[in-house]
């Protein structure tokens, strides 16, 4: 099987073949912008579309949903995106922090947001709640220190010299839950304890992969051991609990990291396992399971889940935490559930009517929603796992879709919504395959399916494209593009071709901060260069010197006449390096004033990376305006 890119003259992608044999075409517009996305005609998928604003932003998206219209303030920022499912508006302060969110929808969601000197989250105010408002302190550190809800329950974070996280406590007028941390050299979680008395102990080996949590004094009467093995690329291959709610299991594998009980497509996507049947779109997002259909929209987020009947998803893009976010639930056009979040998710808001009842969320120090408490402070329902999000034990019966590491859990397909991909927590795996590019010098990436590189514990996964580590502790930050090295993709033969049989590596710092040696590991990877090693990413050009990015030099000339207070025109220098450059290898093209002499704006001329529809990165230009 083969994996093909076409390009046109400029570099743009038209055509991508994947290892199923379907094709996906693209077309741009004069001004290289992608305008359309084709599916392979055989899948029988609509057409995403594009179009453009006068200043180069997006003006309407069209996809499997309808049609999704912007519009932006003098400033080009968000002020309105209007969905099929309703328009959410935006403003925003002086310093272009979002001031509040508001949806279109009766009884939907409206949001107000304040900062302190430092452009922190100070307070987020749900108007549909009275009480409604939220708020958070620092220490002198700058990490998180109390996060109160409006009911009072408060979140106090407790951190080590090394600023890592070592306690957690909710509280109100009395203790609801407390998460002690026991931290290795390295940062690594060994125990964790709980208020009721409740620890849980976790071992890992040499690579920092879970080897097994031993629960002990739990309330519920569930104490027993859980332990994992590992084959040399990461694979689990067996479970042995004595808990009565775990089970236990032993997999093989497939020179492609596949259990052999299970079917997979040519791009590496999971289609048969057990009794569940799976199918993928042309972007190898899960479309069905047999049962339950899901429509995502063209930037991929999931925006329409359908068992018995549909419901719909309203999608900010915009919240504090980075990523998308359903912050509303639709069935029949009505309103039924609605979500707060600041840094991370406040409440789980069920909606009847003109009537909102509120339940405020309590997590752990990963994150994962531990207790949920009512207006009056009293807990309502609570919530125990193991390590990789199984639920082990659950009390009270809240419509709450959020459980492990704060993301949704589908009860209709037994899998958690990681926005990129789906994943499996009975199996630890993703569906599909990491389409992140491989950094080849960290080992724990060569598996493309484990979750975190089996590392549950210290990481998370948010995106479902890369895992975080640490600064997980208490948040979720918006993924970061890493250097590293591409390798071929996964087709039904390994294309992770040996090219050496065993080597040894030595990796500083990859896991927690510590020194993990690797020695006699199977190499079953060939390793081609990253177009973009060295270059930093195309979003990455507007920093505080250079504004206004532009895919050609014409588009990048007539921005700088438009800001400049005086008419310029098009000066010498041009091909030559920049001194104060917004990237490596940046060339300047200058310009001058048209009366007075004087020097005008320069346009500099930058290699920068992009990505294309599929995700593979490629190396292009772009021409950045800089307003010295």
């Amino acid at each position: 099987m083969t994996e093909t890119f076409t390009y046109d003259a400029v570099g743009n992608q038209v055509a991508h073949t994947d290892f199923n044999g379907r094709t996906t075409t693209s077309t741009y517009d004069e001004l290289d912008r992608l305008r359309t996305i084709v599916p392979d005609p055989a899948l029988a998928e609509p057409t995403v579309a594009f179009s453009y604003t006068l200043t180069g932003q997006r003006g309407a998206m069209s996809d499997a949903s309808g049609t999704t219209t912007y519009a932006y303030d003098a400033l080009d920022r968000l002020i309105a995106k209007a969905t099929p499912f309703g328009t959410l508006s935006y403003t925003y302060d002086a310093a272009s922090n979002l001031l509040t969110m508001q949806s279109s929808n009766t009884n939907g969601s409206a949001v107000r947001y304040t900062y302190d000197a430092l452009n922190r989250l100070a307070t987020v105010t749900d108007e549909r709640l009275t009480p409604g408002t939220t708020s958070y302190s620092y220490d002198s550190g700058g990490n998180l220190e109390t996060l109160t809800a409006p009911n009072g329950m408060a979140s106090a974070y407790t951190y080590d010299d090394l600023n890592r996280l070592t306690e957690l406590a909710l509280s109100t007028s009395t203790l609801l839950g407390r998460y002690t941390y026991t931290l290795d050299d390295t940062g690594a979680r060994i125990q964790m304890g709980e208020a009721t008395g409740r620890t849980v102990d976790y071992g890992y080996d040499d690579t920092y992969r879970l080897l097994n949590e031993t629960v002990t004094n739990d309330p519920q009467g569930s104490n027993g051991t859980v332990s994992y093995s590992y084959d040399s690329t990461g694979n689990r291959l067996s479970r042995s609990s004595t808990l009565a709610s775990v089970s236990n299991q032993s997999t093989s594998y497939d020179a492609n990291d596949r259990p052999t009980t299970d079917t997979y497509d040519d791009n590496g996507n999971l289609l048969t396992s057990g009794s569940s049947t799976y199918t993928y779109d042309s972007a190898n997002r899960l479309v069905s399971d047999g049962n339950v259909s899901l429509t995502y929209d063209g930037d991929g987020n999931l925006v329409q889940q359908t068992a018995t009947m549909p419901t719909t998803y309203l999608v900010d893009e915009r919240n504090p935490t980075g990523y998308a976010q359903i912050v509303e639930e639709q069935i029949n056009g009505q309103v039924q559930q609605t979500y707060t979040y600041g840094d991370d998710l406040i409440s789980v808001n069920e909606v009847s009517g003109s009537s909102t009842t509120p339940r405020f969320v309590g997590s752990d120090g990963l994150g994962t929603v531990r207790l949920l408490t009512d207006q009056a402070g009293s807990v309502t329902d609570r919530y125990t796992y193991e390590a990789f999000g199984g639920l082990l034990h659950q009390t009270g019966s809240t419509a709450n879709p959020h459980r492990f590491t704060g993301e949704r859990w589908s009860s209709d397909l037994g899998l958690s919504y990681l926005r990129a991909r789906w994943y499996h927590q009975g199996t630890g795996r993703f569906l599909t395959m990491d389409t992140y590019p491989l950094n080849a010098q960290n080992p724990s990436e060569w598996n493309r399916y484990p979750y975190t590189a089996n590392n549950p514990v210290n990481a998370v996964d948010p995106s479902g494209l890369t895992a975080l580590v640490g600064t997980a502790a208490a948040h979720k930050p918006a993924m970061i593009a890493r250097p590293g090295v591409l390798v071929t993709g996964l087709a039904a033969a390994c294309v992770y071709r040996l090219t050496t049989s065993l080597f040894a590596v030595t990796l500083e710092n990859v896991i927690l901060g510590g020194t993990i040696k690797f020695s006699t590991i199977p190499c079953n990877f060939e390793r081609e260069p990253d177009p973009c090693e060295g270059l930093i990413t195309c979003d990455q050009l507007r920093g505080k010197d250079q504004r206004y990015v532009h895919r050609n030099y014409a588009d990048a000339f007539r921005e700088a006449q438009s800001r400049w207070k005086q008419p310029i025109k098009r000066g010498g220098g041009q091909g030559k390096p920049l001194r104060k450059a917004p990237c490596a290898g940046c060339l300047h093209h200058s310009t001058r004033q048209v009366s007075g002499g004087g020097a005008g704006p320069s346009i500099g001329e930058c290699p920068c990376c992009a990505t294309d529809s599929s995700g593979k990165r490629y190396r292009t230009k772009r021409f950045a305006v800089l307003l010295w």
